[in-house]
């Protein structure tokens, strides 16, 4: 369970190292802004390493925005495996193949990861995008073909590495000031699906963790959609 749960969770996130002097403020035109959408759909496929565990996995997920991330795990011959949803409260699954589930909120899934880990957290690292509002104080460095935004949420540290030549998030870092548990994201080769912009491949670093995202297909939409979660009374409860 403990790896299907890493895989559907994905998630995570995200530090990066920089030797040029950080600004004392930032200018929000230089910096990324979210994705503007109410509804999205993503199909992907998501490779998991943990030591000298791997598998290959396709996950379908549904979001709405700042309030639901849904996704179902597909096996061999699309049989779902697994499905869970994410509040900005608890995060929910169901194994199918152990025929158990999990409901627990986000310290004890940070416990879990050994890392940083939110709703915000997992919605920047479907997407692409910096996890927390810019806020002072906040900072900013340049350098030749990137920049650089740091800053501090609560004992978090964020820093995240945006491509001056696409003016995409390349890196994103978050750090736990306390424990230095950190969780890292890579992305690359953006492109344009519908009206959204979003990266076509990623790797997410959490703790000894390593999970590749591969988005295969994106769809915006403002017409609602369903978030099936159900857990069957016969599962037991991990």
């Amino acid at each position: 369970m403990v790896r299907y749960s890493l895989i559907l969770l994905l998630v995570s996130t995200l530090q990066a190292c920089c030797t040029n002097t950080f600004s004392k403020s930032y200018d929000k035109q230089l910096l990324t802004q979210p994705l503007d959408f109410t509804y999205l759909n993503i199909s992907s496929y998501i490779n998991y390493q943990a030591g000298k565990q791997r598998c290959q996995l396709r996950v379908k997920f549904r979001i709405q925005k700042n309030q639901v991330i849904w996704f179902s795990v597909l096996g061999p011959y699309g049989i779902e495996v697994a499905r869970g949803i994410l509040t900005p409260t608890k995060v929910q699954w169901i194994n199918r193949v152990q025929r158990v589930y999990q409901v627990c909120d986000y310290p004890t899934l940070q416990a879990q990861l050994h890392c940083p880990f939110s709703y915000d957290v997992a919605q920047a690292i479907l997407l692409g995008e910096i996890p927390f509002p810019y806020k002072a104080p906040a900072s900013l460095a340049q350098g030749r073909g990137f920049k650089m935004v740091q800053q501090q949420v609560g004992r978090w540290r964020l820093t995240a590495t945006i491509d001056q030549s696409t003016q995409r998030l390349s890196k994103v870092s978050i750090m736990d000031i306390d424990t230095q548990a950190q969780c890292t994201g890579y992305y690359k080769h953006w492109q344009k699906y519908q009206r959204c912009a979003l990266f076509r491949n990623a790797q997410i670093d959490l703790g000894k963790n390593t999970i590749h995202i591969v988005h295969a297909s994106v769809h915006c939409t403002q017409k609602p959609l369903n978030f099936p979660f159900t857990i069957p009374p016969q599962y037991e409860k991990m």
